[in-house]
């Protein structure tokens, strides 16, 4: 209360007025309006996988689908952060039309996500099993599974939360939920009828990974009709393909490793420690420029001559 006197006292500008100007209500409420319908969806997708595994299948399967997800949001908040950190740039230069530092912003927020998914994911992927029996003394059954598919899933999730925000920052936003949301939605009925059909829980779980592919295709054509400038290519080749560059070589050792009658231990450990020691040696190679590798070498230099300093 004390600071709300002082700001009218002091400023002018923070006054109220009741001003009604349709021609500014209007794109907003329009915005607010099929952006909560993208979100609803997204919230019902979630709330009717639960649904229909319970109706089908038990409280056991359920169980296995909730704590996947439980682990998939653990490890997706890594990735998130990062995303959201780029999100005020790219909007401000959208803003501004910058739409090369756009571009650019939308390859690096790609790359660090993706990365930074990576090395928690693709231990947790190839060690769910030895994973979740340390967390729980009895795993339900399918859960290893559900997890794995979910991870892919988030994947391409990732991918397609940096392709939204230049098109939130457009403001063009029927399409583009209409559309998401309708692909969310549409792996309900598949999920559904999978099941009712008498195909396996797997194959009816997939559905849930078809309705992000959906999206994230969706929604680089919507960004492209939306903003012509934006370049496609360019997040391809830069963010999309150099990510996966530098992850296969990753899940390839993590392969061979699996395969060694390693303690499973000892085989997460080195898991763990190779997948982080691959993807910074390629990222550092092939998702970096020279000038940023040279600004990385400096800096850790730098370190080291302060640490020999104390």
């Amino acid at each position: 209360i004390i600071y709300r006197v002082y700001c009218i006292r002091k400023f002018p500008e923070s006054h109220f007025y009741i001003v009604f100007k349709a021609e500014i209500i209007r794109p907003m409420l329009s915005f607010s309006g099929w952006d909560f319908y993208g979100n609803m969806s997204v919230t019902m997708f979630s709330q009717g996988v639960a649904v229909i595994l319970n109706l089908f299948l038990g409280p056991i399967i359920n169980a296995a689908n909730s704590i996947a997800n439980t682990v998939q949001g653990i490890i997706k908040g890594f990735a998130y952060n990062i995303i959201q950190a780029f999100r005020p740039q790219i909007i401000k230069h959208y803003s501004q039309g910058n739409m090369c530092v756009v571009n650019n912003y939308c390859v690096m927020a790609t790359q660090f996500s993706l990365l930074l998914f990576s090395v928690i994911a693709v231990p947790v992927f190839w060690k769910a099993d030895y994973l979740l029996k340390l967390w729980l003394d009895e795993v339900p059954e399918l859960t290893v599974v559900f997890l794995r598919i979910t991870l892919i899933s988030v994947f391409f999730n990732i991918a397609n939360n940096v392709i939204n925000i230049p098109i939130h920052a457009c403001g063009r936003m029927k399409i583009f939920s209409i559309v998401t949301g309708s692909c969310y939605l549409l792996s309900l009925p598949i999920m559904y009828l999978t099941l009712y059909w008498g195909f396996s829980v797997e194959v009816s779980y997939l559905s849930i990974l078809l309705s992000y592919i959906l999206c994230l295709i969706s929604s680089i054509l919507i960004l492209k009709h939306n903003i012509p400038e934006i370049n496609l290519k360019h997040i391809f080749y830069n963010g999309y393909l150099r990510s996966l560059l530098c992850i296969i070589p990753s899940v390839i050792s993590i392969i061979l490793i699996s395969r060694f009658n390693f303690t499973e231990l000892v085989s997460l450990i080195a898991c763990v420690l190779l997948n982080i020691f691959l993807l910074s040696f390629t990222a550092f190679y092939i998702v970096l420029n020279h000038r940023q590798r040279k600004d990385v070498l400096k800096w850790i230099l730098t370190k080291l001559n302060k640490d020999n300093e104390y």
